[in-house]
C-alpha cells in the first residue's frame, strides 16, 4: 500500500508542476517542453561494486529531489557496460523529470554523485510534447 500510495504522490507532483509550467502550448492543448532522466549507476565510485542496496540507494535519491522541491517519476534498471574487455554489470535508478530546468538537474544529479559516491552518472536531455487528459 506504501508503495502505491508514493506513487500516486509522484505522479500528482508532477502534474501540479505542469500546471505551472510556461512551455509552447499549440492548439491541441500540448506543451512542448525540454525533460530530463538522471541514470544512477549504482557501483561505488571507491570499489567499482555496488555497495548501497538498491533501496537504499532509491530512498536517498529521492529524498534529495524532493528536498529541492521537484518532482519525479522513477525507473529501476539492470544495465552494463564494457571496460578494457570485462563486461561490469550494475543495476541502476532512472529519474525523469519534466518543468524542470537544466541547472537545477546538473546540480541535482552532481549531488547525488557525490553524497552516495557513485562512480557515474548520467544525465539525458529530450525534447517532447505532452498533454494531461482531464
Amino acid at each position: 500500500m506504501k508503495s502505491r500510495l508514493k506513487k500516486t504522490v509522484m505522479i500528482l507532483a508532477v502534474a501540479m508542476m505542469a500546471l505551472t509550467a510556461c512551455g509552447k502550448t499549440n492548439a491541441d492543448g500540448e506543451t512542448q517542453e525540454k525533460y530530463f532522466k538522471i541514470y544512477c549507476g549504482l557501483n561505488n565510485a571507491q570499489t567499482g561494486a555496488q555497495v548501497l542496496s538498491t533501496q537504499e540507494a532509491g530512498e536517498k535519491i529521492r529524498q534529495l529531489i524532493t528536498d529541492r522541491g521537484l518532482g519525479y517519476t522513477e525507473y529501476t534498471a539492470n544495465g552494463a557496460y564494457v571496460e578494457a574487455g570485462t563486461v561490469h554489470e550494475n543495476e541502476a535508478l532512472i529519474y525523469q523529470m519534466i518543468f524542470v530546468e537544466k541547472d537545477e538537474v546538473e546540480s541535482l544529479a552532481e549531488e547525488i554523485r557525490e553524497k552516495l559516491d557513485l562512480e557515474s552518472v548520467l544525465v539525458e536531455e529530450t525534447e517532447g510534447r505532452f498533454r494531461f487528459l482531464q
